[in-house]
């Protein structure tokens, strides 16, 4: 029995109107999901900052490390509650089967500190290096932060050393800021990279980003460490040849074989250094040959010092295009600048301000590398064969290198 008649007009206004708020309570839950997943976004990609290290309701630092098992930790985090090791603020222990254990701030953060997003990979390295020091009973602890200079170290090393393990890309100006922040405050910063690492051994041409050669630069090589693997990987021995490409020796070292302080790289061989010795000549070889596509015109600058030098391409003396470190100073390929510093009789106040990079080159590094440069020329000039030229590049350029000290 109906109340209304299906065709009255009251009735198709409460129709109406039943459609209009169902239609509204549609447009409320797709905002409130809408919101959900924005929050959640937000949640994860500034809110929640994983954190290795946290303080327990006793006031004791508790530190997760590799060797832990996520079951451990997920019946811990039911017994204990954790904060924050810097704005006390609470933080939840997440122990699941997929991406590194560790802490996060609850909500929104507004720790200072810990501002910084971390990668899975970032975190499986510290911790794994982390383990690392703990078998071997060496002092080390995680994420420290230093009040004299405001920064959050990845790991300090017994009192003095300090690990920035770095797995994404950054700037050249943030690797020297840091690493003259820290000497400051007395400690000896090393530079380890989680960013993709040469895959073959051996004497082999690299490309290297700009912050990996400020890092070179400072410390001699490059030292990946990569946390599945579990593989330290050095690039040592190195020697530029444009802005991007160098040539060194890249070889891998098992974190069970490693030893602290770090094991140092061993200087070339003979036959390596005839290697790199090759690579040079094939990348000269190279040079000249794009530089032909140019047109072998004398407003070709590298023609025309070829020219004023008296030399053919076809039969250049062994002192062009040679394996020289400081290469860094310059900005050009290496042939190039090689062939000016030999037109400006290796004077460096002679040398075209383009070619080497002003705000990295003061006056008496160039100098240096001038009569470096100077004293090779001599040795390979004077070379009767290529044998002995190499020889006696090799004697003069790999005496200095410092040795393995494991």
């Amino acid at each position: 029995m109906f109340l209304f008649s299906p065709c009255s007009p009251y009735s198709a206004g409460e129709d109406s109107c039943s459609a209009d708020k169902r239609r509204k309570i549609a447009t409320l839950h797709k905002f409130a999901s809408l919101c959900i997943r924005i929050r959640k976004i937000i949640l994860e990609r500034k809110g929640v900052i994983p954190i290795l290290v946290a303080r327990t309701s006793n006031g004791q630092l508790f530190t997760i490390c590799n060797s832990m098992e996520p079951a451990h930790l997920r019946v811990l985090r039911e017994k204990q509650s954790f904060s924050c090791p810097q704005c006390f603020g609470q933080l939840i222990l997440k122990a699941g089967s997929v991406r590194t254990p560790h802490f996060a701030h609850r909500h929104f953060s507004s720790c200072s500190i810990y501002s910084e997003p971390e990668s899975p990979r970032h975190l499986a390295g510290k911790s794994r290096l982390y383990g690392f020091f703990q078998e071997r009973g060496i002092p080390v602890r995680l994420e420290v932060f230093i009040p004299s200079i405001a920064q959050r170290a990845d790991i300090q090393v017994q009192d003095s050393d300090i690990l920035e393990y770095q797995c994404s890309p950054i700037t050249k100006e943030e690797i020297a800021r840091r690493t003259n922040q820290y000497e400051a405050a007395g400690f000896h910063p090393v530079w380890l990279f989680g960013t993709p690492a040469p895959q073959e051994e051996g004497i082999r041409l690299v490309r290297l980003k700009a912050f990996e050669q400020e890092a070179a630069t400072r410390q001699g090589e490059i030292l990946f460490f990569d946390p599945e693997t579990a593989l330290f990987t050095y690039v040592s021995n190195l020697y530029r040849i444009s802005a991007t490409q160098w040539a060194g020796k890249v070889k891998t070292l098992p974190l069970n074989d490693q030893v602290y302080p770090f094991a140092r790289p061993k200087r070339l061989t003979k036959p390596e250094f005839t290697e790199l010795f090759q690579l040079f000549e094939a990348e000269r070889d190279k040079f000249f040959r794009s530089q032909s596509y140019k047109g072998k015109s004398i407003s070709n600058p590298v023609w025309r010092t070829m020219y004023r030098l008296g030399y053919d391409p076809k039969n250049l003396p062994w002192s062009v295009g040679i394996p020289i470190e400081a290469g860094a100073l310059f900005r050009c390929h290496l042939v190039e600048w090689q062939l000016l510093a030999q037109r400006a009789a290796f004077d460096p106040a002679r040398l075209p301000a383009r070619v080497f990079d002003g705000g990295r080159t003061g006056a008496e590094a160039l100098s240096g590398v001038m009569r470096r440069y100077k004293k090779l020329c001599r040795l390979a000039g004077h070379a009767p064969t290529r044998e002995e030229a190499i020889s006696r590049l090799y004697a003069e350029s790999c005496k200095t290198v410092g040795t393995l000290r494991k």
